[in-house]
């Protein structure tokens, strides 16, 4: 299931990608904090709370390998330890101020999924509306990622109605869309129909199992943006 999991969390950052053509650039830190350089490999896992130097090691790292590599936060998310992958993400963006607008908005949603994985909904639910409220900086905003934010809200908060709307609406607008971006669109889309079919389980059950979501359909949607990226 994690595997799986893992296989559709770079929708949103693909999407991204492909639009602005923009890579992602080495995190600056807050303005007058010294951050050292981070330790060339990881101390070991060892249980769920993070030792001081497991902590500082992925504090330390660039946001890239962070959040877009086995090496950061999915490292406990691995060890199924939901609670604390969504805490290190919130330290890791109280530490980075100076993040763009595109890397802050996902690592909020991450944090937001994995806090939702530990069944600490109203923290979930509030680091997902933090993505809305960065969304306006961007410079040119995706409707499609949007609503697909709103729609994980909508099934946090059980509400089914909202939830259906955003599947609808992100529906009508992968259709206008083509190739990659289409791709990234719908993968979205494949997990929001998790959701509903799974309506009113946990959302870790919902998002990461196969008898709510077609995996099948999400790894051919992957294999387009693999092919594109």
């Amino acid at each position: 299931m994690l595997k799986r999991r893992r296989l559709i969390a770079f929708a949103g950052l693909i999407l991204w990608t492909l639009a602005s053509s923009v890579q992602a650039q080495p995190v600056t830190a807050n303005k007058g904090a010294s951050l050292p350089s981070a330790p060339v490999a990881a101390p070991p896992l060892q249980g769920c709370t993070p030792s001081a130097a497991e902590h500082d090691h992925m504090i330390y790292l660039d946001v890239a390998k962070f959040d877009r590599s086995d090496d950061g936060w999915r490292t406990y998310e691995t060890a199924h330890c939901y609670s604390e992958a969504g805490s290190l993400i919130r330290d890791f963006l109280a530490s980075h101020s100076a993040l763009k607008p595109d890397d802050k908005a996902l690592l909020h949603f991450h944090a937001g999924q994995m806090l939702a994985d530990a069944n600490r909904m109203d923290d979930a639910i509030n680091e997902m509306a933090e993505v809305l409220g960065i969304d306006p900086e961007r410079p040119a905003p995706d409707p499609a990622w949007t609503l697909y934010v709103k729609g994980s809200i909508a099934f946090l908060r059980q509400d089914r109605p909202l939830l259906d709307q955003a599947a609808k609406d992100l529906d009508a607008q992968a259709a206008k869309e083509s190739g990659a971006i289409q791709a990234g669109d719908r993968l979205n889309l494949n997990a929001l129909h998790g959701l509903q079919k799974c309506f009113g389980r946990g959302y870790a059950y919902a998002y990461g199992s196969p008898d709510c979501r077609d995996f099948d359909e999400a790894a051919k949607l992957n294999q387009v943006l693999d092919a594109a990226s």
